[in-house]
């Protein structure tokens, strides 16, 4: 009589441990899934971080209100969309495979000493500042992407 009781304890032993084993490898395929789209770079970072260099940096074309020494990060200052402050901000000299840039707003057109022609096009709404107003202007980024 004592057969029956162990054989329904293997029995369940058994189950249990298919159902844990599957648990298991759906809790570790969940979590790799997670892992690899936290770990995922977004397609044009490294374009995004050199475009911010320009807007964000006040030796480049940011507006800074000198009366209280504030940079105004991501507003643009027309005074300073120059092609000197471009070559000043963005040194390439000695640099391999760095993308080249040519942004142009409105009428001005600048560009770095390495762009060569047009890989990819980016147009973003801009805050700028201009005679002492700030406005929306929409700024063309061509990427020449070495």
């Amino acid at each position: 009589m004592e057969n029956p009781p162990v054989l329904s304890k293997v029995v369940a032993y058994i189950v249990f441990g298919f159902i844990f084993t599957g648990f298991c490898l759906l809790l570790s395929y969940i979590i790799t899934l997670e892992v690899t789209d936290i770990a995922d770079i977004p397609k044009d970072l490294e374009m995004d971080i050199f475009i911010q260099r320009f807007l964000n940096n006040p030796e480049c074309f940011a507006y800074e209100d000198r009366e209280i020494s504030r940079v105004y990060p991501g507003v643009i200052d027309l005074e300073k969309f120059k092609q000197e402050n471009l070559d000043k901000c963005y040194k390439i000299e000695g640099m391999q495979y760095v993308p080249g840039f040519k942004l142009k707003m409105g009428d001005k057109e600048i560009k770095s000493s390495n762009f060569e022609f047009s890989k990819q096009k980016i147009s973003k709404d801009i805050l700028i500042f201009k005679d002492n107003n700030f406005e929306m202007k929409k700024m063309e980024i061509e990427i020449d992407i070495k």
